[in-house]
């Protein structure tokens, strides 16, 4: 759909979006890019009318070990929630 680099996404047959977190050698780690690459995703499953759900997994062997961008630690929660689509019709789940 889009070129990320620090996520993967795609929606299966069974039109269930599948982000995964892909900086397995950073074990996951959120950092700026990454989360700026979250929202991009969230925005464009929010236009998807046929998504019914979507799944948060993460590449290797760490779900997500820490935020590694100066400034986020703290904000992160309320970044997440503030730019997380509110009309979306779908929640997220998360797989390991």
């Amino acid at each position: 759909m889009t070129d990320f680099q620090t996520i993967e996404m795609h929606v299966d047959a069974d039109q269930i979006a599948w982000l995964t977190l892909a900086r397995p050698q950073q074990h996951n780690a959120f950092n700026r890019q990454m989360i700026d690459e979250l929202t991009a995703a969230a925005a464009l499953l929010s236009t998807n009318e046929t998504v019914r759900a979507v799944v948060l997994r993460a590449e290797g062997k760490s779900f997500c070990a820490v935020v590694t961008c100066a400034g986020c630690r703290h904000r992160l929660p309320l970044i997440a929630m503030a730019r997380w689509p509110r009309h979306a019709r779908w929640r997220i789940c998360c797989w390991r």
